[in-house]
């Protein structure tokens, strides 16, 4: 008796080019039959849930660009299906753009000839078609002015997408000895064609980053509180993710100030402005309420990091005591103050002496 075949997990979409403006049929996932429940630091999702006839149960990221088969433009599904939904950046001025500076990069020829997929060849690596298309982005998006001077949202999320990937083949998930070998020999070969290239997930993290904080005071996609908090927290978590946690504390509490902010300005609105509706108010009370939530979740983040990095520390720290152990209160102080231990290690491992009350000083024992 055969059995019943699978579900799927694909389906066919129609979507136009921006660059050669050809239409052509792409290969997208069905959203409905799966969710990536845990993530991590970074955003980068560490499990994903399919429905239960479906198969084969693929990797998502590895799905997430599409490339025009006759221009060989590359950019993420979300975009060329709904190009330009946000920002400044128009078809006409995006495409002279992107044709002038790959025009001028002398080597454009030799990195597109590495990094461009042929879905029809047999025997494959799907990690390494889908790190090949996410590479490609990055390449061909850093060659448009408007989306490195200011329109950098987007070029940002494909950053950081390339560290998900460079950790999966750090750590060896990509389940293939033969696949890692691969990928590490094309990295090695674009590094001496693109002089800018990140090739570590650490080094990726950092462009994110750059590009996350930039689009955050120039970009016209973030307009909205709740999309300014969105980019904050993401900027927040690849901070923590860096090991970055002062410059992540920083990122919080300016995140919180906007919130505050904001708060104060529903209040004003509320009280009166006759240039907001009631409904106008009600949807700045939404946006601020998942501002909050998104907040106390990074927020949470956070805590739990610093108790790891203290606890960790704290150890360190008992084990020079150790051979100290004769020392005075104040001078074990000093000894962990000159290691370089923070107030809150040296607070935890030598609290401070309590001073005998008078009750304190009556007793016999």
């Amino acid at each position: 008796m055969s059995q019943e075949a699978g579900i799927s997990p694909f389906q066919t979409a129609q979507a136009r080019c921006v660059i050669c403006e050809k239409e052509a049929n792409f290969s997208r996932l069905k959203a409905t039959l799966y969710s990536e429940t845990k993530r991590d630091i970074d955003l980068r999702p560490v499990t994903v849930l399919w429905s239960k006839k479906v198969a084969p149960r693929v990797d998502p990221k590895l799905f997430y660009f599409w490339q025009c088969p006759y221009c060989f433009f590359t950019a993420d599904h979300h975009f060329f299906q709904h190009p330009f939904k946000d920002g400044n950046l128009s078809t006409t001025r995006f495409r002279k753009q992107y044709q002038k500076g790959l025009a001028a990069y002398t080597t454009s020829e030799d990195i597109h000839k590495l990094l461009l997929v042929d879905p029809a060849a047999p025997g494959q690596s799907v990690y390494l078609n889908g790190l090949k298309l996410n590479l490609l982005a990055c390449f061909q998006w850093e060659q448009v002015d408007e989306v490195t001077k200011g329109e950098s949202l987007q070029l940002a999320a494909y950053y950081l997408r390339l560290g998900w990937m460079l950790h999966d083949l750090r750590h060896a998930l990509t389940k293939s000895p033969k696949v890692k070998e691969d990928a590490q020999a094309l990295i090695g070969s674009l590094r001496k064609l693109w002089p800018h290239f990140a090739p570590s997930e650490a080094a990726t993290l950092e462009k994110a980053l750059t590009y996350y904080q930039q689009a955050l005071t120039k970009s016209a996609a973030v307009n909205t509180i709740l999309q300014e908090v969105n980019v904050r927290l993401i900027i927040t978590r690849i901070l923590m993710k860096l090991s970055r946690m002062g410059d992540a504390k920083k990122s919080i509490v300016e995140c919180k100030a906007r919130v505050k902010y904001y708060e104060g300005l529903i209040k004003k609105k509320r009280e009166g402005d006759s240039n907001f509706s009631s409904s106008d108010v009600q949807d700045m009370e939404s946006a601020y309420g998942k501002s909050l939530a998104l907040l106390s979740q990074v927020e949470l983040i956070y805590d739990k990091i610093e108790m790891t990095i203290i606890d960790r520390q704290c150890k360190a720290a008992q084990e020079l005591l150790n051979q100290h152990a004769e020392d005075s209160y104040e001078d074990k102080i000093k000894i962990l103050k000159k290691a370089g231990y923070s107030d809150k290690v040296v607070q935890k491992i030598l609290p401070k002496e309590k001073k005998k009350g008078l009750l304190g000083m009556l007793k016999s024992g």
